[in-house]
């Protein structure tokens, strides 16, 4: 039977673990969302992985449409022809990926995680 003095002793560890639990989450990343890198940018993280394996991993993106994300010039725009955007949204940021056609496969050729506060 547990004395009062133990029941105390584990009822102020859990708190003290629940506590550093979330300051983890608030201060450093969500360990259960694999897109979430963190609060600092990330760049290249999944470039050379191609669109299904992606898309496998993280599940359907939350949009996806033709094209690039931000404003790239003309010689990076006709390097990486035709490109298509998926672009993954969460909680703490937002994961941008440019895929390129590449031997008949979606290869990743640009990613970048921007967590909430940051732009390009």
């Amino acid at each position: 039977m547990w004395t009062r003095r133990r029941r105390t002793t584990a009822a102020w560890a859990g708190v003290g673990l629940a506590v550093l639990f979330s300051l983890m989450v608030t201060f450093y990343r969500t360990p259960f969302d694999p897109l979430d890198a963190g609060r600092w940018p990330v760049s290249g993280q999944y470039v050379g992985q191609t669109k299904p394996s992606l898309y496998e991993r993280f599940g359907p993106p939350s949009h996806e449409r033709e094209g690039y994300y931000g404003n790239p010039g003309v010689d990076y725009a006709g390097q990486h022809s035709p490109s298509i955007t998926a672009t993954y949204i969460r909680s703490t940021g937002v994961l941008h990926l440019g895929f390129e056609s590449v031997g008949g496969a979606w290869v990743c050729y640009s990613s970048d995680w921007m967590p909430n506060g940051w732009g390009f």
